[in-house]
């Protein structure tokens, strides 16, 4: 499901660089969250990634591209956390 949100926002886009790029880092991606699978984490940090992504499509469903890319930058954050772990 988090692929298919972030694939949907691509196209949404209407940019057709946000697929491409989307479809370069799609392997890397899927290779990190397999890698992932094992870890647990605790249901407050799964509702934080929830609730980023809630907000990202707030703010696009709000035309708001600025709070949009606010929202995509504290997603980003919260998945470099996770990656860094």
């Amino acid at each position: 499901s988090d692929m298919a949100i972030h694939t949907v926002i691509a196209e949404a886009s209407g940019n057709p660089l946000n697929s491409l790029l989307l479809g370069a880092l799609r392997s890397p991606v899927e290779a990190s969250a397999r890698m992932h699978l094992d870890d647990s984490r605790s249901e407050s940090e799964l509702t934080r990634v929830i609730d980023a992504h809630d907000a990202v499509v707030e703010r696009i469903c709000a035309g708001d591209p600025v709070g949009a890319a606010s929202a995509m930058s504290y997603h980003f954050d919260l998945s470099l956390v996770h990656v860094k772990r």
